[in-house]
């Protein structure tokens, strides 16, 4: 989740997809946060701020064709100031990680010049505040098990699901909320 200061404006988009409500978080300098469904959550419908950025409208359109079943490459701006350099190294190879592939904590370290971070690459990938534009689902143990997800390991499941082709379903999918 994102921090937010009494300085910043942020704006909060709701959208419907078919895997549930995604929140999706802008602030001035980029997508600040995104906030996936977990089990049965239930989250009123709305979008707030004075209007959608281009950031804002390109991201939402980014995140429906994604959870359409698109390929999407995520080339927006990102808001990660909060992030220490050793999460920003973590989500810069995690977002290495091809489309519909998996790779292991143990891979990651190892890519960042730190072979025995696993378990810290772990709590980086946990604090991810941009789920799917830094695909943290996409990292798995070195044993093959899904890991952890901080949306739960059913939606790890249904995201890495829908990269190899399947779909995650849902009622009024492709709709920004309020729209």
């Amino acid at each position: 989740m994102m921090r937010r200061g009494e300085d910043e404006e942020c704006a909060v988009i709701v959208l419907v997809t078919p895997a549930g409500p995604v929140a999706l978080y802008l602030s001035r300098k980029g997508v600040a946060g995104i906030e996936l469904p977990r089990g049965d959550q239930k989250r009123r419908a709305a979008v707030r701020g004075n209007r959608l950025s281009p950031v804002g409208k390109a991201a939402a359109a980014f995140l429906l064709r994604y959870f359409s079943g698109e390929r999407v490459v995520f080339d927006l701006p990102l808001d990660l100031r909060h992030a220490t350099v050793f999460q920003r190294a973590v989500w810069q190879a995690a977002r290495k990680i091809p489309y519909g592939e998996t790779r292991s904590y143990a891979w990651i370290a190892k890519r960042i010049g730190k072979p025995r971070a696993a378990r810290a690459v772990g709590r980086a990938l946990g604090a991810n505040p941009v789920p799917v534009i830094v695909p943290c689902h996409r990292v798995i143990s070195s044993a093959g098990t899904l890991g952890g997800f901080s949306s739960g390991l059913g939606m790890k499941k249904k995201l890495l699901k829908l990269e190899k082709g399947g779909s995650v379903h849902g009622r009024d999918a492709g709709k920004t909320a309020g729209a």
